[in-house]
């Protein structure tokens, strides 16, 4: 039980760290997102504006709202955020290869354990179907996570 306690543990701490991402204090990244694409603005006392992207300056960030252009002062700009596309195929990868793993290895401890007669010299069939219980796992794992949701491309 303890083994299985292990695994799950490394198998989210794995997918954590493979999907985290860091925002960045450089004004220029802003520069790198397209015109079109869908952001929301975080200004100073809570308040949100949520646009399409029009142009990046050195000084300002126009965006498009409600059908007019609007021009935020750079000093203003507290986070901005893209709406990001969904990567179901990407994520189902990661986690059938992570829940594999993460079953291969369990397997692999179940049939350490088991020896003799009292597994009957099933031990590949159980490193087997670890393997594929833990993938098939990992995968609907893995396309649950996937959806659309906001990167955070600026902080200041």
């Amino acid at each position: 039980m303890r083994c299985l306690r292990r695994a799950l543990g490394v198998f989210f701490l794995s997918a954590a760290i493979l999907t985290a991402q860091s925002p960045t204090r450089d004004w220029n990244a802003l520069k790198s997102v397209s015109a079109g694409t869908e952001i929301r603005v975080a200004l100073p006392e809570s308040e949100t504006v949520r646009g399409r992207m029009e142009s990046v300056t050195e000084t300002a960030l126009v965006l498009r709202t409600g059908g007019r252009s609007e021009s935020i002062e750079r000093s203003r700009v507290t986070r901005v955020s893209i709406l990001t596309k969904a990567r179901r195929r990407r994520n189902m990868l990661i986690g059938m290869g992570i829940g594999a793993a993460g079953g291969a290895a369990l397997g692999g401890a179940a049939a350490a354990i088991c020896s003799g007669s009292l597994c009957g010299g099933y031990g590949v069939a159980m490193v087997t179907v670890g393997i594929a219980g833990a993938a098939i796992l990992g995968t609907l794992i893995g396309v649950a996570v996937s959806h659309h949701g906001w990167r955070e491309v600026y902080r200041q």
